[in-house]
């Protein structure tokens, strides 16, 4: 039996998670509105990788963005966004190799799109380059 209490909790929860969804919402519509206004060029550019849909378009836009002078190589962008294996070795002894410390949100932004893009059953690695290999059948 559930009492008024916690009839009364539960709504006042509901409507604190519903005023959370309004603002991650609105929070999104800005977002995509200045990058919109600001980089239309760039925003469409990332688009057309497979995967890189509106919502990570923007994020790498916002963690990244669009002026590349800073970030001499792709090594430096790998680096920076914590995706490159340490190199803690000694004497041929390896300490460790995990992933470095760098920008946690461009991370999981990458790291979403790695995995919906591997999961695709139809993307352009698997048209390119292992569907002429195994022939029409």
């Amino acid at each position: 039996m559930v009492s008024p209490a916690e009839t009364d909790m539960i709504a006042q929860l509901r409507e604190e998670t519903d005023l959370a969804e309004k603002h991650r919402e609105k929070y999104r519509e800005k977002r995509l509105e200045i990058c919109g206004e600001k980089f239309p060029e760039e925003l469409k550019r990332l688009q057309t990788i497979p995967e890189i849909k509106e919502r990570s378009a923007t994020s790498l836009i916002v963690e990244i963005g669009t002026d590349m002078d800073k970030l001499e190589t792709a090594a430096h962008l790998s680096s920076w966004s914590g995706l490159k294996p340490r190199n803690d070795e000694s004497n041929k002894k390896i300490k460790s190799r995990s992933i470095t410390h760098g920008n946690v949100y461009l991370r999981k932004t990458i790291m979403e799109c790695a995995r919906a893009a591997g999961r695709n059953t139809f993307s352009i690695i698997k048209t390119d380059f292992i569907l002429p290999y195994l022939g029409r059948s």
